[in-house]
């Protein structure tokens, strides 16, 4: 039998017999028990080797043979995820799909919350790769090709503004640690070294640019959210977040427009701060 011979060649590893007796038995649209597994292995035989066309091709047949099977659902961004292990060659594989569909809505969103996650590590342990600045600015471009590919669609600037809310809170770490570190070594009653006014400046400086890096998508979300005629109990945690940390962008610059006097800008920043607060309030839970 062809399922035996093709199961043999493939034990024995075989891969180019094997391939030629499922390709029958797949071509013959043979179904029922124990065959489900010939056109698995011709659609990641196909896909392995690139043949997207045998692969959609196998995948269309498995569907129509095995209906109930979620398998023959899957594209090929899953299996380039799927197939692939570690974070290199994952990033490998949805690279090598937008190469010839850069514009591919799922394959971008994949590859922008691959990113996301090794930028934005969970563990505070974790060692952020050497090539940070070169990844962060391929995540951005992902999640602005998936925001672009389908407008109205919040998730991507969510990402991106909550990447830069995290970064920003690793400035404020720093910026704490340095002043209580100035504090301890200025004694009372006179000012701090000029250096250490230079650095709490820069950080101060670090900080409102990394908190900017928020403000345009959190407020593209925040605008897809108010438009929406119902919200879920999720959208509104998510818009309330949104909200509350635009106050807090606002009020950061009003704080900076503050330290140089400068009025104008200390009233408009207060204007957004109060407009973020008062959209905070107003999303009933």
């Amino acid at each position: 039998m062809l399922i035996l011979a093709g199961i043999t060649a493939e034990s024995g590893g075989f891969k180019e017999d094997a391939l030629e007796y499922y390709k029958k038995l797949a071509n013959a649209k043979v179904g029922g028990e124990g065959f489900e597994g010939v056109y698995r292995y011709l659609i990641t035989y196909s896909f392995g080797k690139k043949d997207m066309e045998s692969f959609e091709r196998y995948k269309s047949l498995g569907k129509e043979v095995f209906p109930k099977s979620d398998y023959f659902d899957y594209d090929k961004v899953d299996f380039a995820v799927g197939l692939a292990s570690g974070f290199e060659e994952k990033l490998k594989a949805i690279d090598e799909l937008l190469a010839t569909d850069p514009d591919n809505f799922k394959a971008n969103q994949v590859l922008g919350e691959i990113l996301y996650d090794t930028l934005d590590p969970r563990e505070q342990e974790a060692v952020l790769p050497a090539n940070y600045a070169e990844l962060e600015k391929k995540m951005i471009n992902a999640f602005s090709r998936t925001a672009k590919a389908r407008p109205g669609y919040e998730i991507p600037y969510l990402y991106i503004g909550d990447h830069f809310i995290n970064k920003a809170s690793i400035v404020s770490e720093k910026r704490d640690q340095h002043a209580r570190d100035m504090k301890a070594r200025t004694k009372p009653g006179t000012m701090a070294s000029k250096e250490d006014i230079a650095k709490r400046d820069a950080l101060d400086k670090e900080y409102g640019e990394t908190l900017e890096g928020a403000k345009e998508p959190y407020e593209a979300a925040a605008a897809i959210y108010a438009g929406k005629a119902e919200l879920d109990i999720r959208d509104k945690q998510q818009y309330k977040k949104a909200a509350s940390y635009l106050a807090d962008i606002f009020a950061f610059k009003k704080a900076m427009a503050g330290k140089v006097k400068n009025t104008a800008d200390q009233a408009k920043w207060a204007a957004e701060e109060k407009k973020w607060n008062d959209r905070y309030e107003s999303i009933k839970n």
